[in-house]
């Protein structure tokens, strides 16, 4: 199990939780939790299944603007 930050830059308070369900039906990821005071997205997933990458694009074809927090 992998465990990743992203900080989301752009995109509405209210549809976080679109996110978060939207990676709960992702293959591999296990949760994803944003803490909406500071926009950061915790993602634990399998990494045999799925890339960091891949969960990045998935959020940003929805309209916003993530990085990888390091």
């Amino acid at each position: 199990m992998k465990t990743v930050t992203f900080t989301i830059t752009d995109g509405n308070h209210m549809s976080y939780r679109d996110i978060e369900v939207l990676l709960a039906k992702m293959n591999g990821v296990e949760r994803a939790l944003i803490d909406v005071n500071d926009g950061d997205l915790k993602v634990e997933f399998n990494e045999d299944a799925i890339e960091t990458v891949k969960i990045k694009q998935e959020i940003e074809r929805r309209g916003f603007h993530i990085d990888i927090k390091e």
